[in-house]
């Protein structure tokens, strides 16, 4: 698999606007930012954060849970 440096920038811009609005770190994050760098989604904050939302609900977290705080 060729790496490509715009999705790798993508899904670190997408990780940024998902943990600021978050305020914490949730393993599910990761995920969520790689889908949407994979679908292109990353242009805009509000879409990301709609998505993150969205994702929050169709994807439930672990019984055990560690959330790290900023």
């Amino acid at each position: 698999m060729k790496f490509r440096q715009d999705l790798q920038d993508d899904r670190v811009w997408a990780l940024e606007v998902m943990l600021r609005h978050e305020g914490q770190l949730d393993p599910r994050i990761y995920d969520c930012a790689s889908y949407l760098a994979d679908s292109k989604q990353c242009k805009d904050a509000e879409v990301v954060i709609e998505q993150w939302i969205a994702w929050k609900k169709t994807h439930k977290s672990d019984t055990y849970n560690q959330m790290n705080k900023l």
